[in-house]
This record gives structure tokens, C-alpha cells and sequence, in this order.
């Protein structure tokens, strides 16, 4: 059995806090014969002009929302992808959806919201009233932990070769949305839209690492009650996840689930949450605030590829945890760690510091939403193992 070691990171990181300034709005959106979209719109004495390219490709053709019970909620998954937009260099990730009114929704940048009235207001030239909402870093410490299942394992022997660049990686995750979560949203719409500016976001992250990954979401599995892996990882008389229990009771969740089909496809699996997750301290007490969960360098392994993802109210808090918790899945440890913290043989991320901000260390400034050299290191060095066959693909001229 291979021994497991379980990083706990405390650090200063940054949460996105509305501070309650909005804006009432009402954007143009013009589309080129290319298929790019133009958005202008003036907010908080700023003018803002977003170049919007599609960014369906991030969920599968054959994306399904399900429940337990196998039922396949009806979503025209051609209409949901073809609302999919991003302006990668402004860092926006948008839900458009023009039948009738426009309807704008998601992340404009790191700053602000868009999202349409509640009222049924249209301007002059047809466009329904938007809201910008504006949002600030707030630091905040919090935890995130890491299970190191790979620590005295020795990967010499495994090596097949090193990571071409020129090859592609395509990785599939397939989501767990617990009851907890889901219920939040008062419809399936409302949640499609959040799973898909927050994945559309997510990619947007994952191109820092420039080592051509393509992220693909093959659906959701609807939790409508608390099935026993979740019941029995609870703290007795506390609805908090115990962060050692929710990770074991997945794996073997998961392994007593491997013959059903998007759970063998699946590259990663995410639970999806909305409770808190703690761990207990050195006096017995429950420690809460971890915002996420991941078994180090597991992706593509049949009961260890998982994940856990507090979720936030803001989509691009959580699409920083996902991308975050994919980055250990892909054998990246903390800016500032090495040695027993990282995979064995791999370089290690000691070189980099955590207060240089970047999405591994503080998340937090100008390199908030990007991948430090050392995390593309110790990706590149796990996809180079024999372990990450699943993800490899001969890239084709589809350009991301």
C-alpha cells in the first residue's frame, strides 16, 4: 500500500467581496462575420470593451446533468455551448444568451460582475438592463490541503519518456454537484450557467501553464439527497466535511462506482460543495475554511483522481479553486514546497515563493489568475510519467 502524506497550506490569499457598489448598465454587443463578439459598455467611470471569442469547446457534445436514479435532465447541449464566451486577455468568461433580449452573465474581470436586472427594463436600442457589480480582494487566510498518495513511491522506474510540448493535453472532468450546492439555484439554467462561466474561466487559467491543455466537462451527477460516502464524512453533530474522511470515503465511493461509463472517462472527478471542510487541530478542535481537496499527481488513476471544491458565491473564486486543486491532480505542489511535498524525482516548487502571487502560492496581485514556472515544471514533469497516459492526445489544427 502506498503511504499517504496530507499537506496542510495555511496562507494569505485573497477573496473577491462585493462591496456593495453597482451600476446599472446597458452594453452594445455587435458580432463580427468571424464570430467574435464586441461588448462596450461605461461603468464606474470606465469604459470597457471586451473581444469575446467562443469558448464552448470546454463542455463535451455529450454533456448530461443526472441524478442518482439515472435520470437525464433535457438540455439542448448545442444551444448551451454556442452561449459560451471569453476574452482571454481581459480575463472574462460570459454566458450570452441572445434569444429575444440579451441576457449577459458572468465574469467581466477580476474586478467585475455582469448579470441581468431582476426588473424587465429595455434601453432605447433593444438591450435589456444589465447590473455590474464590483467586487474587491479581501485578504483572507485560508487552508487547502493536499494528499501526497505518491511520497515514498519511486517513479524512475516508470519513466517511458519526457513530455513532448508538442504533443496536446486534453484532461475530462466529470462533476458530483452535492445537494448541499445545488439546491442553491433556483433552476438547471441558472446552474448550467454557473458550471459554465466558472469552467470557461478555468481554461482561461490553465492557458497560463502554455503547454496547450484542453479542459472538456462531460456533466454533472445530481445529488438530490446525501448518499452514506457524504453522511459518514461529516463531523459527528456538525454539518462540516472531516477533510480525511471526505477523501477516503470518495476513493472507495468511487471504486465501487468504476464500471459506470463517465466515471471510467473522466480524467478527474470533482465533488462540488457548498459545505465547509475542516480538519481537527492539535487541541481536538475543528479547524474550518479549506476551500479545497486533491490527491497529488492522481489524475487518471480509476479511484484517486478526485477532488473536493468548497464553492464560492463568485465564479471566479471558485474557478481559481478548481484551477487550483486540477493543478496538484497534475503533480503541482505549493509555490515554496519540495521534497517530501512534491512527487518524488519531480523538481520540486522551492524556487518559487508563495508571495509572489500566483494561483499555487497567494493568489493574489498581478499574477493572481496565472501559473508560476515552477507549477508548469512539475506538470510538465508529471505528464511525462506513465501515470498520465490518459491525458496525452496528438493535437489536431483546432485552435483553443
Amino acid at each position: 500500500m502506498l503511504a499517504c502524506l496530507t499537506i496542510l497550506l495555511f496562507c494569505t490569499s485573497v477573496l473577491a467581496i462585493s462591496n456593495g457598489r453597482i451600476e446599472v448598465i446597458y452594453p452594445s454587443l455587435e458580432t463580427s462575420r468571424f464570430g467574435i463578439k464586441i461588448m462596450k459598455f461605461r461603468a464606474f467611470d470606465q469604459d470597457i470593451i471586451l473581444k469575446l471569442e467562443p469558448a464552448g469547446d470546454v463542455i463535451s457534445d455529450d454533456f448530461t446533468v443526472m441524478d442518482e436514479e439515472g435520470k437525464i435532465e433535457p438540455i439542448d447541449v448545442e444551444s448551451f455551448k454556442g452561449k459560451l464566451f471569453r476574452d482571454q486577455e481581459k480575463g472574462a468568461a460570459l454566458y450570452i444568451d441572445e434569444n429575444e433580449f440579451i441576457e449577459i452573465e458572468g465574469i467581466i474581470n477580476f474586478k467585475l460582475r455582469i448579470e441581468p436586472s431582476e426588473s424587465q427594463k429595455v434601453g432605447k436600442y433593444g438591450m435589456k438592463e444589465h447590473v455590474i457589480t464590483e467586487t474587491f480582494d479581501e485578504k483572507k487566510r485560508f487552508k487547502d490541503t493536499v494528499n501526497n498518495l505518491n511520497s515514498q513511491r519511486s517513479f524512475l522506474e516508470d519513466i517511458g519518456r519526457e513530455f513532448d510540448e508538442n504533443q496536446c493535453v486534453e484532461i475530462e472532468y466529470y462533476f458530483l454537484g452535492e445537494k448541499n450546492f445545488t439546491e442553491g439555484f433556483p433552476d438547471l439554467n441558472k446552474f448550467k450557467i454557473y458550471i459554465g462561466s466558472v469552467f470557461v474561466q478555468t481554461q482561461t487559467m490553465m492557458d497560463t501553464l502554455k503547454l496547450k491543455i484542453k479542459i472538456r466537462a462531460l456533466g454533472v451527477l445530481m445529488l438530490k439527497s446525501d448518499p452514506p460516502f457524504i453522511t459518514k464524512s461529516l463531523f459527528v453533530g456538525e454539518d462540516v466535511f472531516n477533510m480525511e474522511r471526505i477523501v477516503k470515503n470518495m476513493e472507495k465511493y468511487l471504486c465501487e462506482n468504476k464500471k459506470i461509463e463517465k466515471f471510467q472517462r473522466a480524467d478527474i472527478i470533482m465533488l462540488l460543495t457548498g459545505r465547509q471542510i475542516g480538519i481537527f487541530d492539535s487541541k481536538g478542535t475543528i479547524l474550518v475554511g479549506i476551500l479545497g481537496v486533491a490527491n497529488l499527481g492522481s489524475a487518471c488513476a480509476q479511484c484517486a483522481k478526485l477532488a473536493i471544491v468548497k464553492c464560492d458565491d463568485d465564479k471566479r473564486e471558485t474557478a481559481v479553486t478548481l484551477a487550483h486543486e486540477s493543478a496538484h491532480l497534475l503533480g503541482s505542489p505549493h509555490d515554496g514546497e519540495g521534497g517530501h511535498l512534491s512527487l518524488p524525482g519531480s523538481p520540486g516548487s522551492t524556487k518559487c515563493v508563495a508571495s509572489d502571487g500566483f494561483i499555487m502560492g497567494d493568489s493574489i496581485g498581478e499574477n493572481k489568475e496565472k501559473f508560476s514556472t515552477c507549477s508548469v515544471e512539475n506538470i510538465k514533469y508529471f505528464l511525462g510519467q506513465k501515470d498520465a497516459h490518459c491525458l496525452i492526445e496528438e493535437c489536431t489544427d483546432t485552435v483553443l
